[in-house]
């Protein structure tokens, strides 16, 4: 199944969080094709959620103080959006268990 945008985004920041990574690494980690990943990077620079530092010989990627704050947000909505639909589903089989019990009784009364 593909990752939409949000997904990918979110899943870099995700792997950002822990300290900063090489490019490279980050692909990997993400198993994201390294053009996709190359526009998601420029993506979140550009929007300050991430920030490319170089020294002499390599480039790593940080996540700013935006993006950790952009990543909880989504982290949340995330586990609010898994909450609410395990409510909606004990709900409803809470609403089909009477049914179910009905037409059982129905039938034996037959």
């Amino acid at each position: 199944m593909r990752r939409s945008r949000l997904q990918k985004y979110l899943q870099i920041l995700n792997v950002l969080t822990a300290k900063p990574k090489r490019f490279e690494k980050i692909a990997y980690e993400t198993n994201l094709d390294v053009t996709v990943l190359k526009k998601c990077i420029e993506f979140l620079m550009s929007h300050n959620l991430v920030v490319e530092s170089r020294t002499s010989k390599k480039t790593a990627y940080t996540i700013t103080e935006r993006g950790l704050a952009v990543c909880k947000a989504l982290r949340a909505q995330k586990y609010f959006e898994m909450i609410r639909n395990t409510i909606s589903n004990a709900q409803r089989k809470e609403e089909l268990k009477p049914t179910l019990s009905r037409s059982r009784l129905q039938r034996e009364n037959e």
